[in-house]
């Protein structure tokens, strides 16, 4: 069978979820502010100067560089696309007249040097650059340090690397246990669109205006939604139906079936999102909207498909069963 068709498929009898209520998260936070008068700041400068000839060697720059548009800060971390390299780098200053000798260590992740460095006159310095490619969500320490003499100057920092995932959900990761799994026998040719199933439909019965919007708990990065691991990830379904069959039209909403295809096109793993809605009555000619926000359960990411099943009456006479499946992706950011 192919997917609009097991979308369908016993949609009554689907492991049944009931939807999550957005939590709203309140964030609070201060700013401090640090006011010097002329003779402190005039102390603070003697001091500096002070500690320059304390200091033989010093730390000038200690920073990563990321290359433009693969990354962003979000929550105390920082989110790359997979793959990226990204470069430590330090900058070493010597402070000393005449020639010296210097023992220079950096290290990021499991990228490390030591060497030494002979600085010719007072101000002259060596830059030392270290890639690291972010593969893997982790947490990242790195180490800068000068020693000349039993003296040293140290920079340590640890930062936590997360990850851009927009890769369908691998085929690893199946069944899921709380969904209904099944291999499809046609592979699906996925693509981010809506369109009605199945089709046709009764002349005059006009479903449009469908669309997929993202709403709290995602982070837009590169034209891509990721879902937030700390928060809920709601999703809005919309659509309309126009009746122009000639006869007043009863709609009962039937089911709302969530699917997530695995990266083979062929594995798949569906849930019945359970809410309940009243009969409408639309007259010839009229109108009517669609509309539902829900939250994607942890376990589907990648390629998802929502099929919304209605029955459409004329009186007690059924008429057609069916109605829109909205293919959309949801990324996910993998964190440590």
């Amino acid at each position: 069978m192919s997917l609009p068709e097991y979308l369908y498929k016993n949609i009554e009898n689907l492991p049944k979820v009931k939807p999550r209520k957005p939590v709203t998260r309140k964030i609070k936070g201060f700013f401090l502010t640090s006011r010097y008068k002329r003779s402190e700041r005039l102390n603070k400068l003697s001091d500096i100067r002070i500690m320059s000839r304390l200091r033989p060697f010093y730390i000038d720059e200690f920073n990563l560089i990321i290359p433009e548009n693969t990354s962003m800060d979000y929550k105390g971390m920082k989110l790359f696309i997979p793959e990226t390299v990204v470069t430590l780098h330090g900058k070493y200053v010597s402070t000393i007249r005449g020639t010296r000798t210097a023992t220079i260590y950096q290290k990021i992740g499991d990228n490390e040097k030591s060497l030494r460095v002979v600085f010719l006159c007072k101000g002259s310095y060596y830059n030392l650059d270290l890639n690291y490619m972010v593969s893997e969500p982790t947490s990242v320490t790195t180490v800068g340090r000068i020693i000349w003499r039993g003296r040293m100057d140290q920079k340590v920092k640890t930062y936590t690397f997360g990850l851009f995932d927009s890769r369908p959900k691998p085929v690893s990761e199946y069944p899921v246990p709380e969904a209904n799994n099944v291999e499809l026998d046609i592979p699906y040719d996925f693509s981010v669109k809506n369109f009605i199933f199945p089709i046709p439909i009764p002349s005059g019965l006009n479903i449009h205006q469908m669309s997929v919007s993202y709403g709290s708990g995602w982070v837009p990065f590169a034209g891509t939604f990721y879902k937030d691991p700390y928060e809920e990830n709601v999703v809005r379904v919309s659509f309309k139906i126009t009746n122009r069959t000639g006869t007043p039209l009863i709609i009962r909403h039937l089911g709302f079936a969530l699917s997530v295809l695995y990266e083979d096109n062929r594995h798949c793993s569906q849930i019945n999102i359970d809410f309940t809605l009243p009969d409408r009555t639309l007259p010839v000619g009229g109108t009517t909207n669609y509309l539902k926000d829900f939250n994607l359960p942890d376990w589907a990411y990648g390629n998802l498909a929502v099929a919304w099943l209605l029955g459409f009456y004329s009186g007690s006479l059924p008429i057609y069963y069916g109605g829109p499946v909205f293919c959309f992706t949801a990324g996910r950011i993998r964190v440590p």
